[in-house]
């Protein structure tokens, strides 16, 4: 990607984050934790869970609000959503599935060889077990381990219960569900197996996922 389309990319971002961030509060409420700094700026890799299509627009809206647009890389199967498909398509998402995964590597490298962050949920599927993290695929050891790029657990919890698998849009509650976004402390593949590597972070975000006592939102 040139300079150019990643500035094109970055507007065509926060448009649709922000059209998210303000229809988002109609369906939920969302609290962002953070167990140590805040992330800034420069290549990183950002993991999470995935329990719902209302991930994407939690996920806009947390990366709005740090002031970055990652190259998000989400299932194919992903982009048949109307709703999130339009949206994937517009910021720039990479769709991977089965046998594209150097060609996403490649890509993804590449944005962080130039100092910009790469976000994905590499169980690859949306998973109905919303307690722990189902098996993480090994693509981000391969890319941590290639760009030294810290990588940063993400906990999300509460996103199924306003669009559940199976429903084709989010559905309104008189109560609104309050989905929390618990932000862990970066890691890298130094000294570490690449197994030993997706168990830390796998129990990394196991961790996050069950962890309400971390630090007030900002």
């Amino acid at each position: 990607m040139t300079a150019s389309d990643a500035r094109r990319t970055f507007r065509r971002f926060r448009v649709v984050a922000w059209i998210f961030r303000f229809v988002r509060p109609i369906f939920a409420k969302v609290d962002i934790h953070y167990r140590g700094d805040r992330p800034s700026s420069g290549p990183m890799i950002f993991v999470a869970n995935h329990n719902s299509f209302f991930d994407i627009p939690v996920g806009l809206e947390f990366f709005l609000r740090l002031g970055i647009a990652p190259q998000i890389a989400v299932h194919r199967r992903f982009f048949s959503n109307r709703i999130v498909g339009a949206a994937l398509r517009y910021v720039g998402a990479v769709p991977v599935e089965a046998g594209t995964g150097d060609q996403w590597l490649a890509g993804a490298v590449a944005e962080l060889d130039a100092g910009r962050a790469v976000a994905l949920m590499p169980e690859g599927r949306i998973t109905e077990e919303n307690t722990t993290v189902g098996r993480l695929r090994s693509g981000v050891v391969r890319l941590a381990a290639q760009t030294d790029a810290p990588v940063w657990p993400i906990g999300v919890l509460g996103t199924d219960e306003v669009w559940p698998l199976g429903r084709p849009i989010p559905r309104l509650r008189i109560r609104r569900p309050t989905i929390v976004v618990n932000v862990g402390v970066p890691m890298t593949t130094d000294g570490t197996t690449p197994d030993a590597f997706i168990d830390e972070l796998a129990a990394a975000v196991d961790e996050l996922i069950g962890d309400h006592a971390t630090r007030p939102a900002r």
